[in-house]
């Protein structure tokens, strides 16, 4: 069986600026909004649903419901690693979005998400649901490994 942790990476034999930079344009082509992007952290955030038919698993899982995504691009000894957080939200209204993540080198990277709710000048948290499919983080995978070829 598969660990969790290595459905979620993948290492690229590229540098970080091209595949941050792919990570990136998959995001964005699928019709995500890019929260923050920080290319020296490593440290992508988005949140969106498409309005359009899904053309691939990646992009059906992002119509169910919105997504919310995180991704760490970082060095690691000649090649680059990239781990995704996928989670979907329930439909609210007037919602911000906080996608933290957090890589320490070579230990386990952790991702939260942190929806903040206003209704009325009162302030709910909800959680979102982590996306365990692996055919959701494979898709993605597949996309960026050609944003990648493209790029170099």
């Amino acid at each position: 069986m598969v660990s969790e942790a290595a459905v979620r990476s993948r290492t690229f034999e590229a540098g970080k600026a091209i595949v941050f930079d792919s990570v990136v344009a998959v995001f964005e082509d699928l019709g995500y909004t890019i929260l923050r992007a920080n290319r020296n952290s490593g440290i992508v955030s988005a949140e969106g649903a498409l309005e359009e038919p899904a053309r691939s698993l990646f992009a059906e899982f992002l119509r169910k419901r919105q997504a919310v995504a995180g991704a760490l691009v970082e060095d690691v000894g000649g090649s680059t690693r990239v781990t995704l957080a996928l989670a979907m939200r329930t439909e609210v209204t007037e919602q911000t979005t906080e996608v933290s993540v957090s890589g320490t080198g070579e230990t386990e990277t952790s991702f939260s998400f942190k929806t903040t709710i206003s209704s009325d000048g009162d302030e709910l948290q909800w959680k979102e649901e982590a996306v365990l499919e692996a055919a959701a983080y494979q898709d993605a995978f597949d996309r960026i490994e050609q944003a990648v070829i493209d790029r170099s």
